[in-house]
């Protein structure tokens, strides 16, 4: 038993490495959206919010109740419903990336093509 649990801790660990660049506390995404992008979430089961542009709600954030850490999935998700990639997704977070900045390359990524 204990040797399996053991294997099971190894085995989870292993996908720390590749996840490490996008290993963002669920507190700090929360509040880059809120602060730099003015995203207002409402209180239900989940948190949503949504990123207004031009006057319109282009982008819906779907956030989970608050945990130390989120699993690889929901920060694809959420990475995914912002419309940016990985390396811009660094960069939101990580502050280099303004809200202008954010709203040129979601104007870019929503013109019909």
């Amino acid at each position: 038993m204990a040797r399996r649990l053991r294997r099971r801790f190894r085995s989870s660990n292993a996908l720390l490495p590749q996840m490490g660049e996008l290993n963002y506390s669920a507190r700090r995404v929360t509040r880059t959206l809120e602060s730099k992008l003015g995203v207002r979430f409402e209180d239900r089961r989940e948190r949503v919010g949504w990123y207004v542009l031009d006057n319109r709600e282009e982008v819906r954030f779907k956030i989970p109740r608050l945990h130390e850490s989120w699993g690889k999935g929901t920060i694809a998700d959420i990475i995914r419903r912002s419309r940016l990639k990985k390396p811009e997704f660094r960069k939101l977070v990580g502050c280099p990336m303004t809200r202008t900045m954010y709203d040129d390359i979601l104007r870019q990524r929503l013109q019909p093509s």
